[in-house]
């Protein structure tokens, strides 16, 4: 059976994309020892499926392509809050956070539930939309931490999306590199 590691991803234009890559060059100044998402690769993940059977591309397009046709545009999203995952304490990932999403969410539930009803999932999961900027190696200074949330409280992108994706992930030493399976245009 030959495998691969799938997602759904809302994809950001390339200038959102260049604003998120100026705001991460500030975070490289101050943060070390992390493991940055090359620009190319930031996206709004909506769902994670993992490893499948290539056999279930089909029915995953066909899901998408249900959930494409209910989508109105513009798909406008605010993005703004930088944040840690899963905390202060015990920093793993840093990101930044979406403020304005009622459409996304929307699109997410139809998404999942389309994706339950195709038995390509097995159980629905919470909406954290977000897009990660770098991963921890080991963990930073707290102060420092603490004082890159601060500075950026008032960092806002107003944007829209143009398109979703499946996506292919493939996970390499230098990075994960991903592959577009099918794209919808909105």
């Amino acid at each position: 059976m030959n495998n691969i590691r799938v997602f759904i991803s809302a994809d950001l234009c390339s200038e959102t994309k260049a604003k998120l890559a100026e705001l991460q060059d500030n975070f490289k100044e101050q943060l070390f020892d992390v493991k940055w998402v090359e620009k190319h690769n930031f996206h709004i993940t909506l769902k994670f499926i993992g490893d499948i059977s290539i056999e279930t591309i089909p029915s995953i397009k066909d899901s998408l392509n249900r959930v494409h046709k209910k989508i109105k545009p513009p798909l406008k999203i605010i993005i703004n809050s930088t944040g840690i995952f899963p905390n202060i304490n015990n920093p793993r990932v840093l990101w930044v956070g979406l403020k304005k999403y009622d459409a996304l969410k929307y699109i997410y539930d139809e998404v999942e539930e389309n994706l339950y009803n195709y038995r390509i999932i097995e159980k629905k999961t919470r909406f954290s939309p977000h897009i990660t900027l770098g991963r921890f190696r080991r963990k930073p200074d707290k102060d420092i931490l603490n004082k890159i949330l601060k500075d950026t409280s008032d960092f806002t992108i107003v944007t829209e999306l143009n398109s979703i994706s499946i996506m292919k992930s493939e996970l390499k030493s230098k990075g994960p590199v991903y592959t577009s399976i099918e794209t919808f245009i909105i």
